[in-house]
């Protein structure tokens, strides 16, 4: 599975952040629970972070992950179906970088903590191309439940939120 996603930082920061496109990639394996019910874990390479502007000082922080959402995925009908997906994300973080217009990359390491947690939830549309074998099209957000700076001066909180298309084969 792969595809593109928008994230952002969200908080109580005086930085006013701004979505940034990113992309993910992986594999998933799942588990049948019932007839329509499935236990789905995956990894995934997940770029996720933010930029800061318009402006003169206009800022990418592009902060890579290795993601594991555990989630439960409920389809509507067997086959062909529409479905909902709702769990928990692991986020493992690699690296933290910050991209400045005509600046070299800077390496933010130990500005945030090493490991992200999100709540997931969207739904999907998966068709059946024969049998056991799907495509699906999926949209999630997750959304950060844990503050992600090392220290958080005066009370102030950073968090990531990332709005997620994703495009797969099922079997």
């Amino acid at each position: 599975m792969g595809g593109l996603n928008l994230s952002n930082y969200s908080g109580n920061e005086n930085t006013v952040w701004s979505y940034k496109m990113g992309f993910q990639g992986g594999l998933g394996i799942e588990i049948d629970m019932t007839y329509r019910t499935l236990f789905e874990v995956d990894i995934l390479f997940f770029q996720k972070g933010s930029r800061t502007g318009p402006s003169i000082r206009e800022e990418r922080h592009v902060l890579n992950t290795m993601s594991i959402p555990v989630v439960l995925r409920s389809k509507l009908f067997h086959g062909t179906s529409p479905y909902i997906v709702g769990g928990l994300e692991l986020a493992g973080i690699i690296s933290n970088v910050k991209h400045q217009k005509e600046e070299e990359p800077v390496d933010m390491e130990g500005t945030l903590k090493r490991l992200d947690i999100s709540v997931v939830f969207g739904t999907g549309f998966e068709m059946e191309l024969k049998e056991h074998l799907f495509l699906f099209i999926e949209l999630r957000s997750h959304l950060g439940q844990k503050n992600l700076l090392v220290l958080p001066n005066e009370g102030l909180v950073r968090k990531t939120t990332a709005f997620v298309l994703l495009i797969g084969i099922r079997s």
